[in-house]
């Protein structure tokens, strides 16, 4: 999709996705399928025309201007037809530019803490648009929240095959990682709905990736980062049966004899 980022709503003067008065993006597209996903609108990566069904009056009008009644073809005839408006087009598609100009007209609102809050669909299937929007956005001095369905090992693994990940995650300042599941609902909760998911701050500014450093390109923002992870490579590991992930954290020993020494900040 590259530059170009595929939403299905832009929420504005939102209170509950992250600190501050925000801004929500909702990306359209998810390969997650969870099974208690609260935007089923924003699973599909493709265009879909949305049909509502309280209201209708059975008139017959969007039936009756359909060229092609087996298999939607995205024409919009149905859409203009319906005197109820009931029908419409899911998603927008817009580059970062514009889709930064439209946000950047409400940071009047945002406060001093506000921000965007970036959410789903799952935003890191659409990396590289949203990182050309998200460093045009913290240019500005505004936060950067974002909620994923995967946990931060998994996008750091992601991130291996696809850099466009890590550089979108580096411009985060909170991510809110892993899917809302029922049996871990708790409304008492900041900012997320199931005890599974957590707040993970990304501090620190964003690495400049035309100079990546010798160690992990996390170190300066992790809380945890030792001695060595300044200067090497940790080697991928199995973290469990679904993923794996390369962090000296991992590595057992490294971080025991760490301790030891008193290195581990």
């Amino acid at each position: 999709m590259g530059e170009k980022c595929l939403i299905f709503n832009l929420q504005k003067f939102s209170l509950h996705d992250g600190p501050g008065i925000r801004t929500v993006v909702f990306l359209k597209g998810c390969p997650l399928r969870c099974k208690w996903c609260h935007n089923p609108e924003g699973l599909s990566f493709s265009q879909e025309v949305l049909r509502g069904s309280n209201g209708c009056i059975h008139c017959g009008a969007c039936e009756a201007v359909c060229p092609s009644p087996d298999h939607c073809i995205l024409c919009g005839k149905c859409i203009r037809a319906c005197p109820q408006n009931l029908r419409r087009f899911a998603a927008r598609e817009l580059s970062s530019r514009e889709l930064a100009d439209i946000l950047l007209k409400n940071r009047a609102f945002l406060a001093e803490n506000g921000g965007v809050t970036f959410s789903g669909g799952e935003p890191f299937c659409q990396p590289e648009a949203l990182a050309a929007l998200g460093e045009r956005i913290r240019a500005l001095g505004k936060n950067i929240v974002i909620y994923s369905g995967y946990t931060f090992e998994q996008l750091l693994h992601i991130g291996e095959r696809n850099p466009a990940v890590l550089r979108l995650l580096r411009l985060a300042d909170l991510l809110v990682d892993g899917p809302y599941l029922e049996a871990e609902r708790d409304l008492t909760l900041e900012y997320r709905g199931s005890r599974n998911q957590r707040l993970i701050p990304i501090a620190g500014s964003p690495v400049d990736l035309t100079s990546m450093p010798a160690g992990c390109a996390f170190a300066s923002r992790c809380d945890c980062a030792m001695k060595i992870c300044l200067t090497d490579l940790p080697e991928e590991l199995p973290i469990n049966e679904d993923h794996r992930a390369a962090c000296w954290m991992n590595v057992k020993h490294v971080y025991d004899e760490a301790r030891k020494e008193g290195a581990a900040q």
